[in-house]
């Protein structure tokens, strides 16, 4: 279950600093 949260974890960071430049992940969301 950690792995989990993790990996959320790191997909919003990640889709936080993308979305500096709009970028289509967050627009997939």
């Amino acid at each position: 279950m950690g792995s989990i949260e993790r990996l959320n974890g790191e997909v919003k960071r990640r889709t936080e600093v993308v979305g500096l430049g709009a970028s289509p992940t967050q627009a997939s969301e």
